[in-house]
């Protein structure tokens, strides 16, 4: 054959479509859609599908015994904390290293822990958001005309500024945390035959990088009859993906017994998934143009396997409840993720058992002014001047009368505005995310296996139980955090669907998906 080569096949095909684009002009540019080669046939991530209503997912996930340390480069290193204070950093230790390692608090990104404490919630529990975004969770003990009494599990009794209060939430009742995270991609699973295009794990997110469709991940969380799915929701281009509940097989979703609620632009469906039958509309869908002119939702379902009903909420305002008029359709306890192509990222998932209560203005949906105002378990509102909460009782001035309001019927106090502080931000904050959702923002002070210690306007000094958050985010205030998209979203999959420019010039390089043909 000489030093020759031979053309054939796809390679002749592409050869002349070079050489006719370039008889006709030198400085031509042809756009050839290459599609990419069919991936070897290697063993990929193999989810069996369990049996008939039996558990969702076969073996036990292995329970993570390593914490993670992620630095702001995106380096990731196992091993276990050992401490961490503005003066000295980090210290890591790790089976094979002597002694602990030192690293400064400037260059780390996060802490990822292995192990976390199951919150306790014996009595009734409430929530207390600040004006600054973060949430505590515990009993109301009282509210003075200067300070929330909050009794906690993970910190004792956290005296609480009240005008960096927004909003209380007294009448949570006691709620079971199913699962929160997600924590490690090892405690997903994945739909086979997708390597390389599937999902991983990012700074406290599961992330698909898209290029192709149906991508699927989900996990058994056991879901309740009574449930509440919460979660984080971003995205590039516009939004379109399925949010899997009740599943019993993420191999092959569309043909199991489960509901996905799937978003598409501005479009929500909620949809019925059967075997044999596919996948078909609950009722009407609903349109929600505001998720066009957005990349980031807050979604929350609230399900009633008995009533069969599906309510949706998004950023906190109610969008439709459905009804299933057919039986429940869902056999499994899981949840699941499954993107159509676009970007996806999933952050903040928080399952609980839910009470049944709607909260139709929940997450901000009533305006705070210049009064305080009450909404009741019941629907109805007041507005006026929030006096003292004590002995069960909350205080409350209208315009026509002075009210004891027993604080079992409040279902959500807001602050008026002209009242409201935020406080300022500290050196060494950081921001720690409570095993059983909500967040808290802390100057450090020292941090151990076993105490977060530090200081906040909101709250004074304090000390809380490390097991109590699954994760802490420094350098909270670094722009760098907010713009380094590749790092949060990671590499698009390589050999995707993505179009390739050929240019054909004297002297110019031909190039397909990446790879020198001519020179």
């Amino acid at each position: 054959m000489g030093h020759g080569f031979r053309v054939t096949g796809m390679k002749q095909f592409l050869l002349a479509a070079i050489l006719v684009a370039a008889a006709f002009s030198s400085r031509a540019a042809l756009t050839i859609e290459v599609p990419p080669p069919a991936p070897p046939k290697a063993p990929g991530i193999n989810v069996p599908p369990p049996v008939r209503g039996g558990s969702t997912n076969a073996p036990a996930l292995p329970v993570k015994t390593e914490d993670v340390l992620k630095f702001k480069n995106a380096d990731t290193l196992h091993g276990t904390l050992v401490s961490a204070n503005p003066d000295d950093g980090v210290r890591w230790s790790r089976e094979d290293a002597k002694g602990s390692i030192s690293f400064t608090l400037a260059n780390v990104s996060e802490v990822q822990f292995a192990n976390v404490a199951a919150p306790r919630t014996s009595g009734p529990r409430a929530v207390a958001r600040l004006t600054n975004g973060d949430s505590l969770s515990g009993e109301i003990v009282a509210l003075t005309k200067d300070a929330l009494k909050l009794q906690t599990w993970y910190a004792g009794e956290l005296n609480v500024k009240r005008p960096m209060i927004a909003s209380l939430e007294p009448g949570m009742g006691t709620v079971s945390v199913v699962y929160a995270g997600p924590n490690a991609l090892t405690e997903w699973q994945q739909r086979a035959g997708q390597p390389g295009r599937g999902w991983s794990f990012k700074k406290g997110a599961l992330v698909a990088a898209g290029g192709s469709g149906g991508m699927a991940i989900g996990r058994d969380v056991k879901l309740p009859d009574m449930a509440s799915i919460e979660c984080d929701v971003a995205w590039m281009g516009y939004v379109n993906f399925y949010m899997l509940f009740y599943a019993e097989n993420f191999e092959n979703y569309y043909n199991s017994d489960c509901y996905a609620l799937q978003i598409s632009s501005g479009t929500v469906y909620l949809q019925r998934c059967q075997r044999n039958s596919g996948m078909n509309n609950v009722d009407q869908y609903v349109n929600v143009e505001s998720l066009q002119r957005k990349n980031k939702a807050h979604i929350a379902l609230k399900v009633n396997k008995q009533k069969k009903t599906v309510a949706l909420f998004i950023d906190g305002a109610m969008i439709k409840q459905w009804t299933d008029r057919a039986d429940f359709t869902g056999k499994g306890t899981g949840i699941g993720f499954v993107t159509q192509g676009q970007p996806t990222r999933v952050s903040n998932i928080v399952v609980t058992e839910w009470d049944g209560k709607l909260d139709l203005d929940a997450g901000g949906g009533a305006k705070p002014g210049e009064e305080d105002l009450v909404r009741l378990v019941n629907g109805d509102k007041l507005s006026g001047q929030l006096g003292t909460i004590a002995n069960g009782q909350v205080n409350f001035a209208t315009s026509y009368a002075k009210l004891e309001i027993p604080i079992a019927r409040v279902a959500e106090i807001v602050m008026a505005a002209k009242t409201a502080e935020k406080p300022r931000r500290q050196a060494n904050d950081l921001r720690a995310f409570f095993v059983d959702g909500g967040r808290l923002t802390i100057s450090l002070e020292t941090l151990s296996p076993d105490t977060l210690s530090g200081g906040s306007e909101c709250f004074g000094k304090a000390g809380f139980q490390r097991g109590a958050f699954q994760r802490l985010q420094f350098n909270i205030y670094d722009e760098a955090r907010e713009s380094d998209e590749d790092d949060e979203w990671g590499e698009m999959p390589a050999g995707g669907n993505i179009r390739r420019i050929m240019r054909g010039a004297a002297g110019a390089n031909i190039l397909i998906n990446g790879g020198l043909i001519l020179q």
